[in-house]
Parts: structure tokens; C-alpha cells; sequence
């Protein structure tokens, strides 16, 4: 409650199964995004009801989700090959990656053709019109990874929601280094002993480079 400036407990239930994850809604803020299981939900906090739910079938699997910046569920769709020599049948992540979010109340959702092969992160702004991944063409998928959990191979891909038209493509990202990124910029702090850091910007491709800030602190 903003009037009492304390936290308002408030329970009800639902027909969903066990719910896993949760992230707002921003431009409804009586909203939440919900997985329970292979579902996904769309729940009004103030009616205290499901809105609209979409269902993961058979033929995708859930890749990861994310809470930066607006909340949403990435899927991958699965592709069944039959060898015929050895009598075997392999299901592996086929090149569609749909992503799930909510916007005015309903449920929506986008797909490109992106062959995935270790996503780290992925960020979508819908105030930006931006979504962005960074995947790393090199390690296994963990659904845990996070930004820098790969520090090799990695590149960054960014695309308009509304037209699903690259904004940015494959740009490379620094080896060994630690990075952070916005729907605008990338900052990259080099594996350098006395401090190398760049910050560009996507749109333009223009960089501001930062160069031997530790050398004060070293002896």
C-alpha cells in the first residue's frame, strides 16, 4: 500500500498447476506473467482471476525465461529425424525460437528463425520496440547461464518486435571479458591488467573507449 508504505499480503487460487516462475507486467501493473508447468498465464492480481493462458504443446520446449526489462518465456520448436540405417529417431532444438510475452492484456507471442546454440541472456524492452539476445556459439545449453557464464564465442543479436527486422547482427562480443548491455549500448571490460573498457552503441556502431583506470591502484 503506497498510502501506508508497508507490503499488503493477499492470496487467492487459481486453476493452474504449480506455478514456477512470475514477472510483472509493466504496462498493466495488476498483472503478472506466470509458468505453471506447460502453461503459461496471463493473471489479473485485482480481479483475482487468469485473463487468457497459452499452452506449450508437444512439438516446442521451453527454452528460458527472462525479467529484463519486460518479462517473457523463449521456446524453442523441436525437430524429429528418422535414420533409416540405424533404426534410431532423434528429437533435437530445430532453427524457430517464439518468444511469449504480455502486452494490453493479452497474450502474444513472436517467432524467428534463429538457430540457437547457448543463449545467455535475453532482454526485451516493448517501450523500445527491442528485443536482444546474447548467445555464445561455443559450450552446451544450462538453462542457468547468465551473461558471463560463457565468456567465449559469444555474440549479440537485436530485433524490432514489431517487424522482427534485425537491428543488430552477430556483433562480436570480447573474449574473457565481463559484460553488460542495454537495448542501446554494450559495455565491454577487457581482460586487461591495467584497465580497458569500451562502450558502444548499437544503433551507430560508435564507441567510447576507457583505457588504464587501474593503473592509480597498482604498485
Amino acid at each position: 500500500s503506497m498510502a501506508t508504505q508497508s507490503w499488503v499480503y493477499t492470496s487467492f487460487t487459481t486453476s493452474l498447476g504449480a506455478i514456477s516462475w512470475l514477472a510483472p507486467v509493466h504496462d498493466q501493473t495488476n498483472q503478472v506473467l506466470a509458468l505453471a508447468g506447460s502453461q503459461i498465464a496471463l493473471i489479473d492480481t485485482n480481479a483475482k482471476a487468469v485473463l487468457t493462458t497459452y499452452n506449450i504443446d508437444s512439438s516446442h520446449e521451453f527454452l528460458k525465461s527472462s525479467k529484463v526489462y519486460d518479462g517473457h518465456i523463449l521456446l524453442v520448436n523441436l525437430v524429429t529425424t528418422n535414420f533409416w540405417t540405424t533404426g534410431t529417431i532423434e528429437t533435437n532444438a530445430g532453427p524457430d525460437l517464439t518468444m511469449i510475452y504480455a502486452q494490453g492484456s493479452q497474450i502474444h507471442t513472436r517467432t524467428v528463425y534463429y538457430q540457437t546454440t547457448n543463449l545467455l541472456s535475453s532482454r526485451l524492452n516493448l517501450s523500445n520496440d527491442t528485443w536482444s539476445l546474447v548467445d555464445s556459439k561455443q559450450g552446451s545449453y544450462d538453462i542457468d547461464g547468465t551473461l558471463n557464464s560463457t565468456k567465449q564465442g559469444r555474440v549479440l543479436q537485436r530485433y524490432a518486435v514489431s517487424t522482427l527486422l534485425a537491428k543488430t547482427q552477430n556483433f562480436p562480443i570480447v573474449d574473457n571479458g565481463e559484460i553488460e548491455y542495454t537495448e542501446e549500448h554494450l559495455f565491454e571490460l577487457f581482460p586487461s591488467k591495467f584497465g580497458y573498457a569500451t562502450n558502444t552503441t548499437l544503433s551507430t556502431g560508435t564507441q567510447v573507449i576507457l583505457q588504464m583506470f587501474n593503473r592509480p591502484y597498482m604498485n
